[in-house]
């Protein structure tokens, strides 16, 4: 993504990072804009869906702990449990 120089300037002044953009416009709900321009907002909604996304997941992540899958190709030979 390419800033314009009001862009640039604004984010630094708001203290709202570049390096957000990105998650911003993949989390945030899209507004149509006059000029056929996107406003990506993120919105109390679509943080508490990925709160509770990534909460699902370190869960999922926590049961998988020592989970082991051994593949050859696009096959899954076997699949058992390790020791830590």
């Amino acid at each position: 993504m390419t800033l314009t120089k009001h862009a640039l300037e604004r984010s630094q002044q708001r203290g709202i990072h570049q390096s957000d953009f990105n998650l911003i416009e993949q989390i945030g709900t899209s507004f149509n804009k006059p000029d056929h321009a996107i406003a990506y907002v993120v919105l109390k909604k679509d943080r508490v869906r990925e709160i509770e996304y990534h909460k699902k997941m370190i869960q999922k992540i926590d049961k998988l702990e020592g989970t082991a899958i051994v593949v050859k190709g696009d096959q899954v030979l076997t699949t058992y449990h390790t020791k830590g």
